[in-house]
C-alpha cells in the first residue's frame, strides 16, 4: 500500500517544476529551482513550491492539469490514461486499491504516481 505521504515525499522541488510547467494556467516563476521560487496558479494565487503540494485545493487541480497538459504532448501510446479502476501508462500502472489517500482521491494518488514515474 503505498500511502499520499510517500508519493509526496517523492516529489522533489525539480518534479514539481515539471509538473507545473505541464498543466495549463499554472506559472513557475523563475527558470531555476531556488527555496524562494513560487507557483502562480490559474486565479492568480501565488504557492511557495514546497506549499503547494499540502494544499486541498490546488494540488489536485495541478494534478489533473498536468496529466491533461502530458497527454497533448505525448503521443497516442505514451499518454496517462484514467479508466475506472486504475490510471496507466505506457511505463506503468497505477491501480487505485493500492493508495492509501489522505486528502486526494485514489484516483489523484495515482495519476500523482503515474506523473512521478513518467518525469523522473
Amino acid at each position: 500500500m503505498i500511502t499520499e505521504q510517500q508519493l509526496k515525499q517523492d516529489c522533489t522541488p525539480e518534479l514539481i517544476k515539471k509538473i507545473v510547467e505541464l498543466a495549463e494556467g499554472f506559472e513557475w516563476d523563475g527558470d531555476e529551482i531556488a527555496d524562494d521560487k513560487m507557483i502562480r496558479t490559474p486565479n492568480g494565487y501565488y504557492y511557495h513550491v514546497d506549499e503547494i503540494i499540502v494544499d486541498k485545493t490546488y494540488f489536485p487541480f495541478l494534478i489533473h492539469r498536468a496529466v491533461e497538459g502530458i497527454n497533448k504532448k505525448l503521443d497516442v501510446f505514451d499518454q496517462i490514461v484514467i479508466s475506472k479502476d486504475k490510471v496507466e501508462c505506457s511505463m506503468y500502472e497505477c491501480i487505485y486499491e493500492n493508495y492509501q489517500p489522505s486528502s486526494l482521491t485514489h484516483a489523484e494518488c495515482a495519476m500523482f504516481h503515474c506523473l512521478i514515474e513518467v518525469l523522473k
